[in-house]
This record gives C-alpha cells, sequence and structure tokens, in this order.
C-alpha cells in the first residue's frame, strides 16, 4: 500500500465518522505511532508476552506480519569481542552459527569450567546494553538475525490553490503486508479520532470556563 492510498483510506473513515479537517502530518505522526506500537506487540507475542495482537492468530500470521522487517547482515566484532547494533535493530534474533548465548549470571561459570569453557572456535556471548559481547575476547566474523524497525512514512506533498497535490516522489510508503495495513489503517483512523475528541471537550471545557 503506498502512502498516498494510506491517507485516503485514513481520510474516508476519518470524515465518514468525524467530518473536518486533518493534514497530511497529522496522519503521518498517528501512523508512525501506531506501526510501532503495533511491532512492538509482535515482538512481545514471539517472546511469549502477551497474547496474540489483532491480525495475528497464528505461528503462520506472526512470521507473515514480521516478514518485511526481518533481516540478516554480517557483522564483524571488534578485538575485544563487542559488536554494537545498528540504530534499526529492534530485536535480535540470534547468530547463524553454533555459538550459544548465555545469560550475565551464567557466565562466569562457563568462563572458569574446566569442560565447557569457551573457545575461540566455540565462542559464547551475551547480550548487553545495545549490542553483543564475545567471549574469549577476539575479532569474530558472523551473521546476525534481528527484526528492523519500521521506517516512518511521508506524505509528501504541495498546495495548489486549496489542493493537496501529492508528491509520489519525495513520499515513503508504508513496509507492512496488505493484511497488516488493514488493522494499521483503522487504528490509524482511531487513533486521530480520539485525539480529535479529546482536542474538542478541551476546547469546550476552555470556551465554558471563559464565558463564566
Amino acid at each position: 500500500m503506498t502512502v498516498e492510498t494510506l491517507h485516503n483510506r485514513v481520510l474516508f473513515l476519518l470524515q465518514k465518522d468525524q467530518g473536518g479537517f486533518f493534514n497530511p502530518e497529522e496522519i503521518d505522526a498517528a501512523f508512525n505511532k501506531v506501526q510501532l506500537d503495533y511491532l512492538n506487540k509482535l515482538l512481545d507475542t514471539t517472546q511469549n508476552k502477551i497474547g496474540q495482537p489483532q491480525g495475528v492468530g497464528s505461528h503462520a500470521d506472526l512470521k507473515r506480519a514480521l516478514q518485511p522487517f526481518t533481516r540478516s547482515i554480517s557483522i564483524t566484532t571488534g578485538v575485544n569481542g563487542l559488536y554494537t547494533f545498528l540504530p534499526d535493530v529492534a530485536h535480535f534474533r540470534g547468530i547463524e552459527t553454533r555459538d550459544e548465548e548465555v545469560t550475565v549470571s551464567e557466565l562466569p561459570d562457563r568462563l572458569s569450567s574446566s569442560i565447557i569453557a569457551p573457545t575461540a572456535s566455540r565462542p559464547v556471548f551475551i547480550q548487553q546494553n545495545n549490542g553483543l559481547k564475545f567471549y574469549p575476547a577476539g575479532e569474530y566474523s558472523k551473521v546476525m538475525h534481528y527484526i528492523k524497525y519500521p521506517i516512518n512514512v511521508l506524505f509528501d506533498y504541495s498546495i495548489s490553490g486549496r489542493q493537496v497535490v501529492y508528491n509520489a516522489a519525495g513520499s515513503t510508503d508504508p513496509e507492512w503486508g496488505d493484511i497488516e495495513m488493514e488493522v494499521l489503517v483503522r487504528k490509524t483512523a482511531e487513533l486521530i479520532a480520539s485525539n480529535n475528541q479529546d482536542y474538542e471537550v478541551r476546547n469546550f471545557e476552555y470556551q465554558k470556563t471563559a464565558q463564566e
């Protein structure tokens, strides 16, 4: 779905229920918030923290929903075994080797073990802060799997007379699949409608207070 179609769909839902004018920046901002919230719910589902969000009824649905954001990249650590995540990493999924991830609490026992201590050919690693740390220290080249953050959509436009003229070349489309976009379009319209109602209530209360 293009960002133009996204805007048209959201405006249709809003004007059917709300009427009024909603500027492109307002729709972009609402969608970008909604898509980030939805991604976080999907990621929580992968970690069994919550039930399945709307539109996700099975493991296959979850895999489909996250597919546009699934990435595998080659990484190289520093000589100290440290690797810092790229800014777009939303969720680390694993390393494509037999290397074992351990917890911070498990690490001392592994390092001191005479049987299963890590080696340069079979290191272990932990997640720390915004990256990974491999043991024993050394430079490692690996393949990392992760889920990236969605890019923010942008509806680029100009004004001609009183008309909004869409500029496809300067716009940024959403990355989600069609099924997920159906959910996100509705949630975006609902968020804008809710914000609009909150504004109308606050404005009414202000006017009432001013008149008293």
